[in-house]
């Protein structure tokens, strides 16, 4: 399928590396901050899509902007997902396989949701779910990621 680069409308990402924008899926963020252009895409590939670009590139660059406890995409993953689930998310879906391939296109809409809220509450509501994510796993919370 083909595909076309993404355009930074209004500065939001404007910071994200190039391979962030290059990246063989397409990073589709919110469309007042980005144009992505993708052919005849199927639904649960625009979610895929959303999905990506807001926990990739959104959320990763709001959490260094705003000094939110945890930054990098794999742990605001791990905070939606569990979030999502109630406990840890690997109880639920298939670790080996990812959570990605592993939900339903309810599911993605669901943790993509999740996602919007860490975007709008911001740093209390992560360190809520991280806390929480982290007790899940039996993990002690290290008091710098506390309130």
């Amino acid at each position: 399928m083909k595909r076309e680069l993404l355009f930074p409308q209004n500065g939001i990402g404007a910071s994200l590396p190039k391979r962030a924008c290059m990246r063989q899926s397409v990073l589709a963020l919110s469309a007042s901050s980005w144009l992505a252009v993708s052919p005849s895409s199927s639904s649960r590939s625009q979610l895929d899509l959303r999905y990506k670009a807001l926990f990739n590139a959104e959320l990763p660059v709001m959490a260094r902007e705003q000094k939110w406890p945890i930054c990098l995409n794999h742990c605001l993953l791990r905070c939606a997902l569990d979030h999502h689930c109630g406990k840890c998310w690997y109880e639920v879906w298939e670790r080996k396989s990812g959570a990605l391939k592993s939900m339903s296109d309810a599911e993605v809409a669901s943790v993509i949701a999740v996602g919007e809220r860490m975007r709008d509450e911001g740093r209390d509501f992560v360190s809520e779910i991280n806390q929480n994510s982290l007790e899940y796993r039996g993990k002690k919370v290290p008091s710098a990621m506390r309130k």
